[in-house]
C-alpha cells in the first residue's frame, strides 16, 4: 500500500468517471486500490456505492473495505447484483427468431434472421417516429398555442 497520491490522479479520475466503458472504470479501481490517499478513497467509495456495473462496484467495494473507507461514518454495504437481461424482452425476440427457422438451422442462419428482424423493427420505429412528428406538426397548426399576453380580459 502506497501512502501518497498517485501522480496520474487526474487521468484516474477521468477513467473512473467514464460512463461509456466499465472496463476503464475497473482499470482505475485496480490502480487506485494501491494508494492510501483521500482522493483515491473518495473515488473508490463513490464507485462502490453508485456504479451500475456489479463487477466494478464489487471490486471498488473490496478495495474500499481494505482501506477502511466509510460513507458518512457508516460502513459501506455491497448490495446484490441485478439479475436478468440487459435488454428488456430479449428472450421473446430470440424465441421469435428461433421459431421462424427450420429445426436444423446453423448459427449463421440464426444471426442473419435476427439481423433482419432487428432491421425491420428499427425501420418500423423510424416510420412510427415520422408519423408522430407529422401528427404533432399538424396538431400545432390546427390548435395553435395562444400567447397569454395577447389575451384581453
Amino acid at each position: 500500500m502506497i501512502k501518497e497520491t498517485p501522480r496520474n490522479i487526474e487521468e484516474l479520475k477521468k477513467k473512473a468517471n467514464n460512463k461509456n466503458s466499465w472496463r476503464e472504470r475497473l482499470s482505475a479501481v485496480n490502480v487506485l486500490k494501491e494508494y492510501d490517499c483521500k482522493q483515491s478513497k473518495d473515488i473508490l467509495a463513490r464507485l462502490a456505492i453508485n456504479d451500475p456495473v456489479f463487477k466494478v462496484k464489487e471490486t471498488a467495494f473490496r478495495a474500499a473495505q481494505a482501506l477502511g473507507v466509510t460513507s458518512h461514518g457508516n460502513p459501506i454495504y455491497l448490495g446484490k447484483g441485478k439479475k436478468g437481461n440487459l435488454v428488456k424482452g430479449i428472450n421473446k425476440k430470440l424465441e421469435k427468431v428461433r421459431n421462424s427457422l427450420p429445426d436444423d438451422y446453423s448459427f449463421e442462419d440464426f444471426k442473419s434472421e435476427f439481423q433482419k428482424n432487428i432491421q425491420a423493427h428499427m425501420m418500423f420505429m423510424r416510420v412510427l417516429k415520422k408519423i408522430l412528428m407529422v401528427g404533432l406538426k399538424n396538431q400545432k397548426q390546427i390548435y395553435p398555442i395562444e400567447n397569454k399576453e395577447s389575451k384581453t380580459d
